[in-house]
C-alpha cells in the first residue's frame, strides 16, 4: 500500500480534551491505523478548541491546502449551535451562516483533496447544562439543536457525494454514552476510545 496523509479539522473533542493519558479519538485512531499499516499513515490534526465551521474553513485555507493531504476528516462541532448565557438565546452561528461556510469549505476541498469524510456531532448530556466556557460564560448544548445541525450537514454532504459517519446515532444508541462523557459534551477516555473504534471500523474499508 502507498503512503497516505490524512488531515483533520475539528474542535476540542477531536483535539483530545479530557482524554488521559492519550490524545483523544483522533490520536487513538492514528494509533490503530498505524498498527494496521505501519509507516503508511501520516495524520495531521488541525483541530482547535472553540473552532466553529467558519474557523475551520479559514484553517483549511491557511494550513491544509499547503499540506496537500490525500484525505480530509471533518469533525463537525457543536460550537456552531451553542447557546450562550441562556437556552433561549440564538445559536453561536446562525444556521444560514453555517450552511454557507460548509458549502464554501466543501466546494474548495473537493477540488483539492481526493477523499473527504465527515463526522457528525455526538449527543450531549443536557442534565449537565449549563457548561462553563471562556471568560466563565455559561453555555448550553441541546440535543434538539445538534439533531437539526447534523441533518443540515448530512444534506450538504449528500449533495457533494461525501460519506458521513453519524456519531450522533452511534453514541445515542449506546446505553452508557452518558458515562463516557467528562462533562456534558466532551468525552472522557472511554468516550474517546468509543469514537476512535467507530471511526476506525468505518474508515478502514474506505482508505
Amino acid at each position: 500500500m502507498s503512503y497516505k496523509s490524512i488531515a483533520v479539522l475539528g474542535d476540542s473533542i477531536s483535539n483530545g480534551y479530557f482524554d488521559h493519558p492519550f490524545g483523544g479519538w483522533v490520536q487513538r485512531l492514528t494509533t490503530k491505523l498505524s498498527l494496521l499499516r505501519p509507516h503508511d499513515i501520516g495524520m495531521m490534526n488541525f483541530s482547535v478548541s472553540g473552532d466553529r465551521i467558519c474557523d475551520m474553513y479559514h484553517r483549511f485555507c491557511m494550513n491544509i491546502i499547503s499540506s496537500n493531504p490525500d484525505s480530509l476528516l471533518i469533525a463537525a462541532t457543536a460550537n456552531d449551535v451553542i447557546r450562550f448565557h441562556s437556552p433561549e438565546n440564538g445559536f453561536s452561528l446562525s444556521l444560514g451562516t453555517s450552511e454557507e461556510y460548509w458549502a464554501r469549505l466543501l466546494e474548495i476541498a473537493t477540488k483539492i483533496v481526493p477523499q473527504i469524510f465527515i463526522f457528525t456531532v455526538p449527543p450531549v448530556d443536557e442534565s449537565r447544562n449549563p457548561l462553563i466556557g471562556i471568560f466563565d460564560w455559561k453555555y448550553y448544548n441541546l440535543n434538539r439543536d445538534i439533531e437539526i445541525y447534523n441533518d443540515l450537514i448530512q444534506s450538504i454532504a449528500h449533495r457533494c457525494n461525501i460519506p458521513v459517519l453519524n456519531f450522533y446515532d452511534i453514541c445515542h444508541g449506546s446505553p452508557i454514552w452518558g458515562e463516557m462523557l467528562y462533562d456534558g459534551s466532551h468525552p472522557n477516555a472511554a468516550g474517546h476510545e468509543f469514537l476512535a473504534e467507530a471511526a476506525y471500523d468505518w474508515l478502514v474499508p474506505q482508505i
